[in-house]
């Protein structure tokens, strides 16, 4: 099998209990069914914990934390096994997404993880690498034609979005075109304004993020955030980069399913910009931006959109905003 990942994701290594934002707590956390079954015969304390903590597909939290997750910051779990085999797969391979093609596989790092924002925050420019492993391909029912030819779009659009040789803002016009995306003729400010409103549909675990959100509808303030794009593109630039490489990378291929590739890049763009613009209005705010803040700006907007399934559908289908 030939494995596809970023060129800095050899160097992830889970922060554990010095993680500023664990993974283990405020939401919820999902137990497959293999495993739900394998606790039902696990021996010893932690056996009997799981089976009193499991209520359907996930444990039950306790003050919003996983029930086996200690004052340190550690799994308990794992402590007491001395190794991650009795987590279920969400555990076992998060902040990974795996997507795998029959001989091909895709592994990425999600930024709602701090420690892979951190890496995405200090990468001058994402760029992927593939080893060749000793699994065997993966049989599957996908049409060849189309992954071929969405393997190709996605390593074109993400080819344009990485040459430097001009503007970020015109590279996505190339892009858009060279997909045969039409741009709606509105303007910038009305352009966001839907953007707002359409993340405002979106369901959030945090209260705190939509209120943010609610504040950006305001037309004043919208327009005070709008004003401050040219900064924010200049000294950010390589981060929206590597931003949309990442998206792009995580959710164009998801189109073999249906061949909607076209929402899917919107996807991308409405997530990107939307992230941009809460960049806009921090300096609008002159809220001191330094890497640790944008690390946490990253993950937060990551945790509330890219892990929830409806506001993903949501965003591809926002309407009229390119």
């Amino acid at each position: 099998m030939i494995v596809r990942t970023t060129d800095y994701y050899k160097d992830f290594e889970c922060l554990a209990g010095e993680c500023p934002k664990t993974c283990c707590a405020n939401w919820n956390i999902p137990i497959d069914r293999a495993t739900r079954a394998h606790y039902q015969s696990l021996e010893g304390a932690i056996g009997e914990h799981a089976r009193s903590v499991l209520k359907g597909g996930t444990f039950k939290n306790k003050d919003g934390r996983c029930p086996f997750l200690l004052e340190n910051g550690l799994c308990s779990m794992i402590i007491a096994a001395g190794n991650q085999e009795d987590l279920s797969f969400v555990c076992r391979t998060y902040p990974r997404k795996i997507s795998t093609f029959g001989n091909d596989q895709y592994i990425s790092l999600s930024v709602s993880c701090p420690r892979a924002a951190q890496q995405l925050i200090a990468c001058r420019k994402m760029s992927f690498v593939t080893a060749k492993t000793n699994e065997p391909p993966q049989m599957n029912s996908i049409d060849p034609a189309l992954y071929k030819k969405l393997t190709a779009l996605r390593d074109d659009c993400i080819r344009i979005v990485r040459d430097e040789s001009y503007s970020l803002s015109k590279r996505v016009e190339t892009m858009l075109r060279e997909v045969e995306i039409d741009i709606n003729d509105i303007s910038i400010e009305k352009r966001f304004t839907k953007l707002v409103r359409a993340f405002l549909r979106m369901r959030y675990n945090d209260k705190d993020l939509k209120c943010y959100f609610r504040l950006l509808k305001n037309h004043d303030r919208l327009q005070s955030a709008l004003e401050q794009a040219e900064v924010a593109a200049e000294k950010h630039e390589i981060l929206m980069e590597n931003l949309l490489v990442y998206t792009l990378d995580r959710y164009v291929l998801e189109a073999v399913d249906d061949g909607d590739y076209t929402s899917r890049i919107k996807l991308c763009l409405h997530w990107c910009m939307m992230f941009f613009l809460i960049l806009c209005d921090h300096y609008a705010q002159k809220t001191s931006l330094d890497d640790a803040k944008i690390e946490a700006l990253i993950v937060d907007f990551s945790r509330h959109t890219e892990h929830n399934d409806t506001n993903l559908r949501m965003l591809m289908r926002a309407k009229h905003i390119i």
